[in-house]
């Protein structure tokens, strides 16, 4: 449309100052979608002209023909108002004749309800939990019609379910705002069960308000997402079953299955056992297969809270893993058929309670309960009841055993005296009542006490011990003896402490070490053996035994620096250390003692006391020769083998202030031209100093002028004239003396004489062509080798220097 509102500017102004210039204008309207050739209007036209047509685009201008010989406007192809660029649905043709005639001709185009209302996706694929509550809204996707009017309008949405037989529990809800502007919805209309149907699918159908109307489809389908809302379901309330009591572990009993109506992890159950029965079944989380854990089950009231004699009850949980967990629960009846399984087994309860044996005391008088004995069998019913008879070493009548059902007390029949025997050795039976019988055996030892018996006997009351550090475990490091009237004593060590690094051999009495041995953590163990008489055990004797653990050199020396760098100056004090190092040994004694050595130092610089480690210049510094330098320190212990620790040490000189400036040159010579003007620079001289701290920072000063008009500038060096020169005669000189200093106040330890020569402005003054040359000399050049020459000029003369070697 601009480029419209342009091309009739222009004309208009180009066109207006001719006289012949007309201007006309046409509306006409024009139907979309009409055939080619479909005539838009007709306008007037000059007579026997030519017109060039322009349009607001190509599209536009290549839709429309114009005869010039009838003023007809014709279509060229279909014109379709959705797609030619049109603004406010109208398109813009200008014709312009040679003789300044413009016509403009405004095609209105009139909208058909050609385009069906669209979806911008052909479906529409929604996720819905099944908890939804009923009149929650979903969005959908709305459509659109490109056209204009009622043409364009959205008349209505329907919602067709597939399928007919299945109740559909929502409806399409279209929200209009107060702009005009549509919103459409998925209303849900009842509950949702995803175990009744877990999908909805149905056609939603859109209507434009065009006349005919047209029609357009969209497909949704709606996934019923699952709600964690069924608890597991065993297959059987509750489950008998009939076992033997002894069997194989690992051997599958049963096996619970249970479901759940939801999907996914919802649906996904673990087992578990609430009451295992004292660990004798076990249960797969996964497959609910039930298996025992033991050979020999047993079921009694002590089992657990539900169990019976002879039955197992297992309370079985199916959990899901939703989101909250529910869980299920089923009860499994284990029932037993019981067998003669177990040997009844003889306990001996005797005082003192760590005794293994009867110490019987002469004076014990009859009846006195010497031992109680009971037996247990883990079987039910008469094959769980048993009997204790003793069956020998009673042989004298010295005890009685009273029997009870399951246990029985041994007590003294008759009074010992000293003809009678001094141990005795009963033997105990234990019998059920199973069908076979099942029956144990156990041997007492009854031990006679006497004034003569004597304890075992150590070689040493106490013993001391040293063992070095490096022992390794497995050493033999003592053997403990000890002598018994009858027989080899067995040994062993009290009071075991856990962390005690040695074992006893309770036969040989040989005590090696069992740990690996550790001086800083501890250097002294001390504790006791005990020795036991091989036949009269009550008979005992005890020992102390201390181990000193010796260090070992296990730890290297280690300087606590790491190549270390310090900064000195010059003029330090060389009676005091220049550096002091330290090495550290956490061995003890001679093996953590260090010494240390100087190796591999650039220059013999320096010196270190072998047992405190203070380095020592051995000259004073000087910068200007040295400004640093290394050597390496080393420290060794004492131990054997030794041990050592390097380290290398850089040192730093530090400049200081201690060399006065000085001039290369002592003369120089200059010229002057009476008539210079004051402030002419005439030369530059320079001075050294060795000193870092004074270079770039020197002073310059003249020390005798004798006219007092050529001065020095004290920063750069550089001569200057003071006062007028015009005062002295033309070739007459002077001599004006120069000298410097630095910033620490050393004057030069030399002066620079500067001869002026003064002169008239017509006297010529050589220059040298070359202001700098470089010459090479080779080695044992003979005298008077030419090495090169210098050339000057005066007056276009050229003069030649020559230097020769």
């Amino acid at each position: 449309m601009l480029s419209v509102i342009l091309w009739i500017f222009f004309f208009h102004r180009c066109f207006h100052l001719v006289s012949a210039y007309s201007e006309s204008s046409y509306d006409f309207y024009l139907l979309e979608e009409c055939p080619l050739n479909t005539l838009v209007g007709i306008v007037s036209l000059e007579t026997s002209t030519s017109y060039r047509t322009s349009a607001s685009s190509p599209e536009v201008k290549d839709s429309f023909f114009l005869n010039h010989s009838t003023g007809e406007i014709r279509t060229l192809k279909r014109i379709d108002r959705e797609s030619i660029q049109a603004f406010n649905d109208t398109v813009d043709l200008i014709f312009v004749s040679q003789t300044a005639s413009l016509i403009s001709v405004h095609v209105h185009i009139l909208d058909i309800n050609d385009n069906p209302p669209v979806f911008v996706q052909g479906f529409n694929n929604i996720s819905i939990v099944e908890g939804a509550t009923p009149g929650t809204r979903f969005p959908l996707q709305k459509a659109r019609d490109p056209d204009k009017g009622e043409n364009g309008t959205i008349a209505k949405y329907l919602l067709k379910p597939e399928n007919l037989g299945i109740p559909n529990p929502f409806k399409i809800t279209r929200v209009t705002d107060p702009d005009g502007e549509d919103s459409l919805f998925l209303e849900l209309l009842d509950s949702l069960d995803r175990e009744k149907e877990a999908s909805y699918s149905f056609e939603i159908q859109v209507v434009d308000g065009g006349s005919p109307p047209l029609i357009s489809n969209s497909f949704v389908f709606v996934n019923i997402l699952d709600v964690n809302d069924n608890a597991p379901t065993f297959d059987e309330g509750i489950k008998n079953i009939t076992i033997r009591s002894l069997g194989e572990e690992g051997e599958i009993v049963t096996n619970i299955s249970a479901h759940d109506a939801d999907s996914g992890v919802n649906s996904e159950l673990t087992f578990s056992l609430l009451d295992d029965v004292k660990g004798q079944f076990e249960i797969d989380p996964s497959s609910g297969i039930i298996k025992r854990k033991k050979k020999r089950i047993i079921c009694q009231k002590d089992s657990c809270g539900l169990c019976l004699q002879k039955l197992c009850v297992l309370a079985v949980e199916a959990q899901d893993q939703g989101s909250p967990k529910l869980t299920g629960r089923t009860f499994l009846n284990v029932h037993l058929i019981d067998e003669n399984f177990f040997t009844p087994q003889i306990t001996f309860k005797i005082y003192p309670t760590r005794s293994d044996y009867v110490l019987l005391d002469p004076s014990f008088e009859t009846g006195t309960t010497l031992v109680v004995l009971t037996a247990a069998d883990g079987d039910f019913g008469k094959d769980g009841q048993t009997e204790i008879s003793l069956i020998s070493g009673n042989e004298e009548d010295f005890f009685r055993l009273e029997s009870g059902q399951n246990f029985a007390i041994l007590r003294l029949n008759k009074i010992v005296d000293k003809k009678a025997p001094k141990q005795f050795s009963l033997e105990f039976e234990a019998s059920d009542f199973g069908n076979p019988p099942k029956k144990s055996k156990k041997t007492l030892m009854i031990y006679v006490k006497s004034e003569n018996d004597k304890p075992p006997k150590f070689e040493k009351q106490n013993f001391e011990i040293t063992v070095p550090e490096a022992t390794r475990p497995g050493t033999r490091i003592s053997r403990i003896r000890v002598r018994s009237e009858n027989g080899e004593p067995e040994l062993r060590l009290l009071d075991l402490d856990k962390d005690l690094p040695f074992s006893l051999n309770p036969e040989t009495g040989v005590l090696r070490v069992s740990k690996n041995l550790d001086f800083d953590l501890r250097s002294r163990y001390d504790f006791e053996i005990e020795a036991s008489d091989p036949v009269y055990h009550w008979l005992k004797s005890t020992s102390k035994i201390v181990v000193q653990i010796s260090d070992s050199n296990n730890h290297s020396p280690s300087f606590l620096e790491k190549r270390p760098f310090i900064s000195v100056p010059e003029n330090f004090n060389i009676r005091d250390p220049v550096f002091r190092a330290k090495c550290l040994d956490l061995d003890y004694a001679e093996n953590g003692a260090v010494f240390y050595q100087l190796t591999d130092a650039d220059l013999p610089l320096v010196k270190v006391d072998e047992k405190k480690g203070d380095v020592f210049l051995l000259q004073e510094l000087d910068f200007e020769k040295t400004k640093n330098f290394t050597f390496r320190l080393s420290c060794f212990d004492d131990g054997i083998p030794k041990k050592m620790d390097s380290t290398t040490v850089t040192v730093f000189v530090e400049d200081i202030n201690d060399n006065s400036p000085f001039f290369d040159s002592e003369f120089l010579e200059v010229n002057v031209r009476q008539n210079d003007p004051v402030g002419t620079q005439l030369a530059t001289v320079e001075a050294w100093d060795l000193d870092e701290l004074d270079r770039g920072l020197l002073k310059y000063f003249v020390i005798d002028s004798p006219f007092n008009d050529i001065d020095v500038n004290e920063e750069t060096g550089t001569l200057f004239i003071k006062s007028p020169m015009n005062t002295h005669e033309s070739g007459s000189s002077f001599k004006v003396t120069v000298g410097a200093k630095d910033i620490g106040g050393h004057f030069s330890s030399n002066k620079i004489t500067v001869t002026v020569h003064v002169i008239d402005e017509l006297t010529e003054i050589p220059v040298f062509l070359e202001k700098k040359r470089i010459f090479k000399i080779e080695e044992n050049s003979p005298v008077n080798h030419l090495v090169g020459n210098f050339r000057a000029t005066v007056s276009h003369k050229v003069w030649s220097l020559q230097i020769p070697d």
